[in-house]
């Protein structure tokens, strides 16, 4: 059993990292939601700006690279906020639901962000499902292993994780046909 503190960095780095290893670039990203300070400090190591704001409808920013979501819930409003503000190469990260646990809420949040992203594939690690979502880069394909291969002091996330985090069991991965973009 994974203990509450390594669960914690777990998020903070698979919410982060996943999508800033998969932009060939990230130099803009916004926090929707309340950041830990762990996650503070992996956006700073990894000199890009950072914004964070409470809520999406709060957000004064665009043409950003990537977007992490910390709890809000996405719905068509939060959806056509995304697309206000990320650039058209964005990636954006959220927390969703498992499968065994909910699987009507993980498709319906796949659904609504496919019909925005080329890409919507969800993620897990520590019993947690995430989804990353992108409208030009591959999340396991466009893996950047020269900046994932080379990250200081983490204590979860690796480039390999980083790939077997988005591999499925039969059952999941044939549930999520036509409805996981991938």
């Amino acid at each position: 059993m994974i203990n509450e503190t390594l669960k914690n960095i777990a998020f903070d780095e698979m919410i982060s990292l996943v999508p800033l290893c998969s932009h060939y670039n990230p130099k803009k990203v916004v926090v929707i939601g309340k950041a830990s300070e762990n996650l503070k400090n992996i956006l700073n190591s990894q000199k890009i700006e950072a914004t964070f704001y409470e809520n999406i409808e709060k957000c004064g920013v665009n043409d950003v690279d990537v977007v992490i979501n910390l709890g809000n819930t996405i719905d068509a409003f939060f959806v056509a906020h995304l697309n206000k503000i990320l650039n058209d190469k964005g990636l954006f990260t959220t927390l969703s639901v498992n499968f065994d646990e909910n699987e009507a809420q993980l498709k319906n949040d796949l659904t609504l962000l496919g019909e925005s992203f080329w890409i919507a594939m969800p993620y897990s690690f520590c019993g947690m499902t995430a989804i990353c979502a992108s409208k030009k880069y591959h999340p396991v394909s466009d893996v950047i292993l020269q900046r994932s291969d080379l990250l200081d002091g983490m204590k979860y996330y690796n480039s390999d994780f980083h790939k077997c985090s988005f591999t499925y069991p039969t059952y999941i991965h044939k549930g999520l046909t036509n409805i996981a973009r991938r």
